[in-house]
């Protein structure tokens, strides 16, 4: 009978340890996922950047035909971008995680230029409202990054 009560208590303190791994390993995964998604959120950016300086005058979406990638990089669907008044803006398509738009905002530097949609301002990634009016066709949720 004490064996059976070790045998349980070992199986147990096992699953224990097992499912404490799983938890870790799960946000490893979650931060590693939210790195990629800013850096090729911010690889996109850079991409259009480069555009619009070649292309001062350029207006509207710029087509990923004329945009020149790094080598290696691998094109997000998610991303989008569009000129409009002089600005660009660059943003998701739609909703992003909340830890990858938290990464963008970390990764470059900090500014006040890069927020989440809502409504008609973005909400910057340290919590305060910034006054810009975004166009329309960003949707509520979306990350954004606006300026040159």
């Amino acid at each position: 009978m004490f064996q059976i009560a070790i045998m349980i208590l070992m199986v147990s303190l096992g699953s224990g340890y097992m499912l404490m791994q799983v938890q870790q390993e799960s946000e490893l995964v979650a931060k590693a996922d939210a790195d990629i998604s800013a850096s090729n959120f911010l690889q996109y950016r850079e991409a259009v950047v480069a555009y619009v300086a070649a292309n001062p005058s350029a207006t509207g979406t710029i087509a990923d035909a004329s945009l020149t990638w790094e080598p290696g990089y691998v094109r997000d669907a998610r991303w989008t971008n569009e000129i409009t008044g002089g600005q660009l803006y660059t943003y998701s398509g739609g909703a992003v995680e909340q830890r990858a738009a938290q990464r963008v905002y970390e990764r470059a530097g900090r500014p006040v230029t890069i927020g989440i949609k809502s409504g008609t301002n973005p909400l910057a990634g340290d919590g305060s409202l910034i006054a810009a009016s975004l166009p329309g066709t960003i949707p509520d949720g979306a990350l954004v990054y606006f300026g040159k």
